[in-house]
């Protein structure tokens, strides 16, 4: 079982006990030689992050193992450092002297053991340590719904350590003045401008006490971090990671930190992300989330940009963010008895001075991002800029916000091997232009194979000629929630965005809806949709009192969503023919199979065509018998057509 989270943290979870305060002395330890290990070991893949897991704990266990010897515990890691506490007692000395203990222990054992051998190496560490005495609040801030969790360590115990340890040099103990008045007749000091450098101590240190190791209640736990990571086996691994630092202006009052965390956990429902940490220190307030670990996905990019730009629009608290895409070490850092499960390497390290360099309400991006980002984000070049730890300048890029998708994704791609299959689309979709339902066509094949590429080419040339609508109703891999392809669509259909006011998108919604029933010569459809208004603004989150929705009971209320979308198609579908793209349908949720088995039944005389791409066969049974189903398999490009599509895109011939 890893240690995610303190016992201090769950025991107070526990107790519906959300925030408090206390004296204590403060010890931030700073670890060198990671950065080195870390990209050395990267070369060597899988055996390589094994290595680097082992080493990582070599080194960290000890230094842990003296914290909790003297009474102290750990509030927080910062990749390769960690903060701990030691709380009053009974007066300060008690603490103070316990946290030098502790410090002293630290070095000494660095001192002897600062080489670690491995077999792709021998490597180096050091520890810088700063201690300071003085109160620390703490804090645990919920979700909405009280499912998720976040905590927090602040205070002028846990600044006054970092700030020490800046001070410092390898090997170092610097200490506080109001700490090192508590133990100066028992140890040899110098003075370094506002701080005591520890050098000797002159009195016996405290015997360590036995450390036992404190069963965590999973219950409370898993509100903090994901169940799976409180037992998973692995302990490290190399991976793709995109990182996200974001800043807070200021010192957020609690009240102001509460509302904030509750639309940062709303978000990551909507987007993902790992929540690392918030993290009050040198830096100011700030968060670290990660895309691509511990479990990664296909839209990772999308989800982290569109999660900053969101955030950055609903947060009363004014921001900025640094983000970066590379490789990185994903695992456990700590000991048994306090761990954290964290990214680490350069990346990560950039996007934390990208943070700190941009100004407020800017987001800045390193090259990796920008380059993925450019096809559906604005980007702008702000040049290279310096940072701290790296010897060579780094090229930076703003992120402006969405770009309006106004042409095709695959315009400049050319589409080769597929003549056969493009043609029999073509002909399946050809009752639509007859003013008559086509069906349902599905296009299947592996990730890659050009299921995308070969529906674009389908449907754009009709676009652009204003022939026919698209309506993309897009799966997605994290959000299994009932019917999400058909919420994906109404949001951009109704031009709902999570930034507005429910006022502005409810006129939206009204407006659209309006101009939809003004077109709509079937009264029935149109008093359907006037009908069923409810059912639709609920799936994008509109909510009107005393509504129709808000009288039915959760059958009645299903059942007319499912009607109120049927209508909605059915009108759109007679002001000029529509294709219904469901994309990703290998990911869809069993309410939007439903949905689809009932959209095509009884539709004859509606021009709209049912097109699913998916990486697996539709499953049987799923549209009644004598719905014309079109199936197309796609196949991996033979020799000839990669060479042609070389070409294409090199613009000679490939060697």
């Amino acid at each position: 079982m890893h240690q995610l989270v303190p016992p201090f943290i769950v025991d107070n979870l526990r107790r519906d006990n959300l925030s408090g305060s206390f004296a204590c002395t403060a010890l931030f330890v700073d670890i060198s030689g990671f950065t080195r290990v870390t990209e050395a070991l990267m070369e060597h893949g899988q055996y390589g992050a094994e290595v680097l897991a082992l080493v990582m704990r070599a080194v960290f266990t000890p230094l842990l193992q003296s914290v909790f010897e003297q009474g102290g515990f750990i509030t927080g890691f910062a990749g390769d450092a960690f903060t701990a506490v030691f709380p009053d007692e009974q007066d300060r000395t008690g603490s103070a002297i316990h946290a030098l203990s502790a410090a002293w222990y630290m070095q000494q054992h660095m001192a002897t053991h600062g080489l670690q051998a491995t077999r792709f190496g021998t490597f180096e560490f050091s520890a810088k340590i700063g201690l300071a005495s003085g109160g620390v609040s703490w804090g645990i801030l919920l979700s909405e719904s009280g499912e998720r969790a976040t905590y927090y360590f602040r205070g002028p115990a846990i600044d006054g350590s970092a700030a020490a340890e800046q001070h410092a040099s390898a090997g170092n103990i610097l200490a506080g003045s109001a700490c090192y008045q508590a133990f100066a007749q028992q140890v040899t000091a110098q003075a370094i401008a506002d701080y005591w450098l520890i050098e000797d101590i002159n009195v016996p240190l405290p015997e360590p006490r036995p450390v036992t190791l404190q069963d965590l209640d999973l219950t409370y736990a898993a509100r903090f971090v994901p169940r799976f990571l409180l037992e998973r086996d692995v302990e490290g691994e190399f991976r793709q990671i995109f990182n996200l630092f974001v800043g807070l202006q200021g010192t957020p009052e609690s009240d102001e930190l509460r509302l904030f965390m509750r639309q940062v956990f709303t978000l990551q429902e909507q987007y993902s992300g790992f929540l690392n940490r918030i993290d009050f220190g040198d830096k100011g307030c700030h968060l670290l989330l990660f895309w691509g670990a511990p479990i990664g996905h296909e839209n990772d990019l999308g989800h982290v940009l569109d999660f900053i730009l969101d955030l950055r629009r609903v947060s009363s608290i004014p921001l900025r963010a640094g983000i970066t895409y590379r490789i990185a070490h994903a695992g456990y850092v700590g000991s048994d008895l306090a761990e954290e499960y964290t990214c680490y390497g350069r990346g990560v390290n950039l996007a934390a001075r990208q943070m700190t360099s941009a100004g407020w309400d800017e987001i800045w991006l390193d090259p990796e991002t920008a380059q993925r980002a450019q096809a559906d984000f604005r980007i702008d070049s702000i040049g290279d800029q310096v940072f701290k730890g790296f010897a060579e300048a780094q090229h930076v890029y703003r992120l402006d916000g969405r770009r309006q998708k106004s042409r095709s994704r695959f315009e400049d791609k050319p589409l080769v091997g597929r003549d056969q299959e493009l043609a029999r689309l073509q002909q399946a979709i050809e009752p639509i232009f007859d003013g008559r339902f086509a069906g349902v066509v599905a296009v299947t094949g592996e990730a890659g194979v050009g299921k995308s590429r070969l529906v674009d080419a389908l449907y754009t040339p009709h676009v652009a000629a204003g022939q026919t609508a698209v309506f993309l109703c897009q799966a997605d891999e994290l959000l299994r929630q009932s019917l999400n392809p058909f919420r994906y669509f109404l949001a951009r259909y109704f031009g709902h965005s999570p930034a507005d006011s429910e006022e502005v998108n409810k006129q939206r919604f009204f407006d659209k809806l309006e101009e939809l029933t003004a077109n709509v010569a079937e009264p029935s459809l149109k008093e359907e949709l006037e009908r069923t208004y409810s059912f639709l603004g609920n799936l994008i989150g509109l909510n009107w009192e005393g509504s129709l929705y808000e009288q039915l009971d959760p059958e009645l209320r299903f059942e007319n969503t499912l009607e109120g979308l049927k209508a909605l198609f059915k009108a759109e579908s007679l002001r000029r023919p529509v294709i219904i793209h469901l994309e990703d349908a290998h990911w869809w949720d069993q309410d939007s199979q439903a949905f689809l088995a009932r959209l095509t039944r009884n539709v004859a005389p509606y021009p709209f065509a049912l097109l699913i791409t998916s990486r697996q066969e539709l499953p049987e049974a799923l549209f009644d018998a004598g719905i014309p189903v079109e199936n197309i398999s796609l196949q991996t490009l033979d020799g000839a057509a990669i060479a042609a599509l070389a070409s294409a895109m090199l613009d000679h011939l490939p060697s």
